[in-house]
């Protein structure tokens, strides 16, 4: 029939399968993946069943004193490591900008929708340019079932 669906009335949550499922991945700043420059790396991931899904995340940029960053690119995909071909349906984001010697970043990645026939894993993932010394990154995942 046709009408509203009553929300969870509570703190609790939707159960797997269900419209509201919330998968998530945290990678935190002790836990931080170390990046190459001009190379792509997966900060975390997470794997959704069969369904149409919302995703998003952002990755945060942990230089460091010394590091000058040059660019700096996060996104979402089923695709391992793998820079995708822009704007990857507005789940990309990218910087350019002189960035302050040192100063961590973080960059928020734009919803995408993800409809999937069977289980698969997504990706969080990163391309960074950088120089003088060491960059690492960290970041959040998340997922929503929405039908």
């Amino acid at each position: 029939s046709s009408g509203q669906y009553p929300g969870e009335p509570t703190t609790g949550s939707a159960t797997a399968g269900n419209v509201g499922e919330f998968v998530f991945s945290e990678v935190l700043v002790g836990s931080e993946v170390t990046l190459t420059s001009a190379a792509s790396a997966n900060v975390t991931s997470i794997s959704l069943t069969a369904g149409d899904w919302d995703v998003t995340g952002n990755v945060s940029y942990d230089p460091a004193g010394t590091t000058t960053i040059q660019s700096l690119i996060a996104w979402t995909s089923a695709t391992s490591a793998t820079l995708p071909t822009r704007p990857n349906k507005g789940a990309m984001t990218e910087t350019t900008a002189q960035i302050t010697t040192g100063n961590p970043q973080t960059l928020t990645v734009g919803a995408q929708r993800i409809s999937i026939s069977g289980t698969t894993t997504i990706f969080l993932s990163t391309f960074t340019v950088f120089a003088v010394s060491t960059l690492k990154a960290y970041g959040y995942l998340r997922a929503r079932r929405v039908r």
